[in-house]
């Protein structure tokens, strides 16, 4: 039942609950459950608009998990 501070990411702010604990064989296997609450904040002009620059600019690097994301994607993050 513990629930998390704020926690903020690039999607938003979220809340995090624990919901149960379930100890595995080894530390690695131990399993969480929880629920969230997420608060989505939309950026501002400006901001969107830096990113675009930056993107233009090269100045950020876009990594891709599957080929098939790439391909669907706007020209300046391939």
């Amino acid at each position: 039942g513990q629930v998390s501070d704020v926690v903020r990411t690039a999607h938003g702010y979220h809340l995090i609950r624990l919901l149960a604990k379930k100890k595995g064989p080894t530390p690695d296997q131990d399993r969480v459950l929880t629920s969230h609450i997420l608060k989505q904040v939309a950026p501002t002009q400006d901001a969107q608009q830096q990113l675009l620059d930056q993107l233009d600019r090269g100045a950020i690097d876009v990594a891709f998990r599957k080929d098939a994301l790439r391909k669907s994607c706007p020209p300046n993050f391939k």
